[in-house]
């Protein structure tokens, strides 16, 4: 009787040793704020949970809450549910754990606290044991396994993405998703987590990522869709919101030059790695710098629209699609994209009556079309605002026959691709070096499309490019315009 009694003593103490420390923080923390305000210097270190839990640099000082990250944690704090496009390095995982200690030993909020992480299972328990490092700092262990911390009102769980264990949890005071761009593409994890903010009153939704997946990627959709239709606050912080504080302009200035992936993961744009060779830096930036109203331009009747079709299979198609269609105007001395299109899951009389009504919005005065498309573009010469001979071979044969320019002479023309592809490459990239085209932001897959354009010897390399068929489309659209090169 004697021996059980000295174990459960020692386990009693055990216990007890364990738990005071953390007793001890929250008792200190209680109601304090999440940043004081205040050099770290001149602070007792239970001023606030920032000072409390400092990260280091790596010269081992301690480092302060930088503007834009106070700005983050105001936004957190105001808007609740919160979605982060970030650069990489700036220290966004941190800040993610660091409000939820607030939440758990400043406000001591009860429940449920989730954190989910896009790279899978290892990355999950990594940010488990960067929260108990965190701890420790002030002798706070526990005996949890590597992927739990148990608080005695609140209990802190971790999972990858690709876990389903986390769909049953209730009562959640605070949910982390991480890397959410890495998040399974073919689960309705967006759908999941939405259903915790809807199922806990009072919950804090925090979604992070860098821009690493596709173009109309689910984690793309979040920062994309609009406001009236969006869960979430959009906050976007690139490398120029850290310049001089965690990033420093040489670090920035040697990556800008030597790193392939400098735009995505630093510069929040979507759906590359490798910089394409077709365009310069400068003469897309240009182009997208151009303000333009597409509305006005598409009514303005002394603005002729031309049209580029590129058909294609609109099955399973990787990086590049299926079955694009690109709508130019020229007005002002320059060629301004309408509209960029692309199909990749949809039957043939579904593309062909969508390009259908886009004929009818435009009212394109040419419609240049891939010549290997025979059926298509017969059907399209048979839509009623166009009423052309849908037997155009015959009628070019006839044309060419009599010595006539039979492109003058139609509305819908089927294009050589093997024969043309080198001049309207050669078209496309003069628009761009002249500074005559304009390329709205909005049409954020034919960016991507025209970032990562690569051509070797005039020839897009379809392999290393992206959306291939809003590239090939703008080629054909711009036939239009070749006399601008002159």
């Amino acid at each position: 009787m004697k021996h059980s009694f000295d174990k459960l003593t020692a386990i009693t103490q055990t216990y007890t040793s364990k738990s005071k420390p953390l007793d001890e923080l929250i008792l200190r923390l209680k109601g304090k704020p999440f940043y004081c305000n205040r050099p770290f210097k001149s602070v007792n270190e239970y001023c606030c949970l920032w000072h409390t839990f400092p990260p280091k640099k790596p010269d081992g000082s301690y480092s302060e809450l930088y503007p834009f990250q106070q700005s983050l944690v105001t936004d957190i704090q105001t808007y609740k549910f919160l979605a982060l496009l970030k650069a990489r390095n700036l220290g966004a995982t941190q800040i993610a754990l660091a409000y939820g200690l607030y939440l758990t030993l400043c406000l001591q909020l009860p429940g449920n606290y989730m954190f989910i992480t896009g790279v899978g299972y290892i990355l999950s328990r990594t940010l488990c044991r960067r929260a108990k490092a965190m701890l420790a700092t002030k002798g706070v262990y526990t005996d949890d396994n590597v992927s739990t911390i148990t608080f005695p009102h609140c209990r802190w769980m971790f999972y990858g993405s690709d876990s389903k264990t986390y769909l049953g949890q209730s009562e959640v005071s605070y949910l982390v998703a991480d890397e959410i761009a890495s998040f399974d593409p073919y689960s309705d994890w967006k759908g999941s987590i939405d259903t915790f903010a809807i199922k806990n009153a009072g919950a804090t939704i925090f979604l992070i990522t860098t821009p690493a997946g596709r173009v109309g990627s689910t984690a793309h959709r979040v920062f994309t869709e609009t406001d009236d239709k969006s869960l979430y606050h959009r906050v976007y912080l690139s490398f120029r919101e850290a310049l001089g504080s965690m990033l420093s302009p040489e670090s920035i200035r040697l990556l800008q030059k030597t790193s392939e992936s400098f735009d995505m993961m630093y510069d929040l744009k979507w759906g590359f790695v490798k910089r394409g060779t077709m365009l310069s830096s400068k003469s897309l930036d240009d182009a997208l710098s151009k303000q333009y109203n597409i509305e006005d331009t598409t009514v303005n009747i002394n603005a002729p629209k031309s049209m580029g079709i590129d058909y294609g299979a609109t099955g399973s198609t990787g990086l590049g699609g299926g079955f694009g269609c690109v709508v130019t105007a020229f007005e002002d001395g320059i060629v301004k994209v309408l509209d960029a299109k692309l199909w990749t899951n949809s039957e043939y009389f579904e593309v062909l009556e969508d390009i259908r009504n886009m004929v009818r919005t435009y009212d394109p005065v040419k419609i240049y079309l891939d010549g290997s498309a025979v059926s298509f573009c017969r059907s399209l010469k048979l839509t009623p605002e166009i009423n052309e001979d849908p037997n155009y071979q015959d009628q070019i044969k006839m044309y060419r026959q009599m010595k006539i320019d039979y492109q003058n002479n139609m509305r819908v023309l089927p294009i050589n691709w093997v024969k043309s592809q080198t001049e309207m490459v050669s078209t496309v990239q003069m628009l761009f070096n002249k500074n005559a085209i304009a390329v709205s932001p909005t049409l954020d897959k034919l960016v991507t499309a025209l970032r990562t354009a690569t051509i070797e010897g005039l020839r897009l390399q379809k392999d290393v490019s992206q959306f291939n068929d809003l590239t090939d489309s703008l080629f054909l659209a711009c036939l239009e315009y070749q006399e601008v090169r002159t």
